[in-house]
């Protein structure tokens, strides 16, 4: 934080205040060194100062928190994402939440974070989205019970798939009976 107040003070001693593109840059370098701590206070300085922060900056924290394994504090961003500006999360760093916060045992927070996303309607009907975050679940072994439970809401909520994406997601439902 003392960095940040340091650098602040420079540039506003030299008629230079920070604006949103500053601040992405700022958060990319801080994000990039998984300086979560001091991402957060740059966060909290952008909205004292009445800057709204972009889909840039809150995606640059949801990665940060996923590569630290921090995922109910990358589901709290998240979670700001959504309700501030209607942003939501690269599908990968959405993938890495959800299996992260599945393996992680906490089931019901990523229920909720998937169901929140789908509710926003970013990715409702996107059938590439439903295969990547899916996807991600099928993989890991331990999560078969995750995968058909999300595997079952992308059916009932009308998503239509191609024969190759049907199949690739019937093989993940196959391959939980063969272990069972």
């Amino acid at each position: 934080m003392l960095l940040l107040g340091f650098f602040h003070k420079n540039m506003v001693e030299y008629g230079c205040v920070p604006d949103l593109k500053c601040y992405e840059h700022l958060m990319l370098g801080i994000c990039c060194a998984k300086k979560l701590g001091l991402a957060q206070s740059l966060l909290d300085q952008m909205q004292r100062q009445g800057i709204a922060p972009s889909w840039i900056v809150f995606d640059e924290i949801v990665k940060c928190c996923c590569k630290m394994n921090k995922y109910e504090e990358a589901a709290h961003v998240v979670d700001h994402m959504i309700s501030s500006g209607g942003y939501t999360p690269e599908l990968m760093d959405c993938r890495a939440l959800i299996c992260g916060l599945y393996e992680q045992g906490d089931k019901e927070r990523a229920n909720a974070v998937f169901h929140k996303l789908l509710q926003c309607g970013e990715y409702y009907d996107d059938e590439i989205a439903w295969t990547i975050l899916i996807g991600g679940l099928r993989k890991k072994k331990s999560l078969s019970e995750e995968f058909s439970q999300l595997f079952q809401a992308m059916l009932i909520s009308g998503c239509h798939l191609s024969p190759q994406t049907h199949f690739m997601l019937n093989q993940g439902l196959h391959r939980k009976t063969q272990c069972a």
